[in-house]
């Protein structure tokens, strides 16, 4: 009994120390090149994004990507990861917080990279994010449209 006891709190104790980690969990996504620029925007648009399935689809971001950032791009492994570029016009530089699939739609949610830059940058800019995103996120199938959404 004493020995079922000891092993009892030392599985608390072990969950109390992971509980923490666990928390803040680590995105699924890998962020292979992120900078700023008006370059980046093909329209006015507030938000822009653009989903790469396969690699015959690189040539396409020549247009968006700087030479410099195409290496990360092309190691990508379409067997397993799709490329999502992601931008936005806002105050202060933006990361990807969420990423999530309902039925046909991808959903994007950015949120301020550095917080207290946000409210402090009087200008807007564009700031961007390439993403390489595993296909269990994104779906096998393309989606049909893509919603990308500004947390204040």
């Amino acid at each position: 009994m004493c020995l079922a006891t000891l092993s009892a709190a030392a599985l608390v104790a072990v969950g109390i120390t992971a509980a923490p980690s666990a928390a803040t969990p680590t995105p699924e996504w890998q962020v292979l090149a992120r900078g700023g620029g008006a370059w980046i925007f093909p329209a006015q648009k507030r938000t822009y994004a653009l989903l790469v399935t396969k690699p015959s689809g690189l040539p396409g971001l020549g247009r968006f990507d700087p030479t410099w950032k195409r290496d990360a791009l092309s190691r990508v492994d379409f067997n397993s990861d799709d490329i999502l570029l992601v931008a936005a016009w806002a105050t202060g530089e933006r990361e990807v917080a969420s990423i999530f699939r309902r039925g046909r739609v991808l959903r994007v949610t950015l949120r301020a990279r550095y917080p207290s830059q946000a409210s402090t940058s009087p200008n807007a800019f564009a700031s961007y994010e390439f993403l390489a995103v595993p296909k269990r996120l994104v779906g096998h199938r393309s989606p049909a449209r893509i919603v990308v959404r500004l947390q204040p």
